[in-house]
């Protein structure tokens, strides 16, 4: 199921605004933002599975039904299975905005 999707269901049984307090699984065909060095908005595209390590955000009625927004951290299957550590020594993880995707 596609995460977003499935938390914008939520607003059919009633429920208009949530706070999404943390999420942690598998998830796939992940679409992260962010901002780059000129302050133009990124979008990086993961296609193979990643380790969801935390999730945080909101639902919350929009304009044109119901909205999410969803930050999270995530690490692939490299990572995951040792830690790998960069050339300035510092952890490899993934964060940032988290765009509709497979979970």
């Amino acid at each position: 199921d596609e995460m977003h999707a499935s938390i914008r269901e939520l607003s059919e049984h009633g429920i208009s605004a949530a706070a999404i307090t943390s999420g942690i699984g598998r998830i796939r065909n992940t679409v992260i933002g962010y901002l780059d060095a000129d302050g133009v908005y990124q979008k990086e595209v993961l296609e193979a599975p990643v380790e969801l390590l935390s999730a945080q955000g909101n639902l919350a009625p929009g304009p044109d039904g119901a909205f999410t927004h969803i930050h999270i951290v995530a690490t692939d299957d490299i990572l995951c299975r040792r830690c790998v550590i960069d050339d300035a020594g510092r952890n490899k993880f993934l964060g940032g905005p988290f765009h509709p995707g497979a979970a």
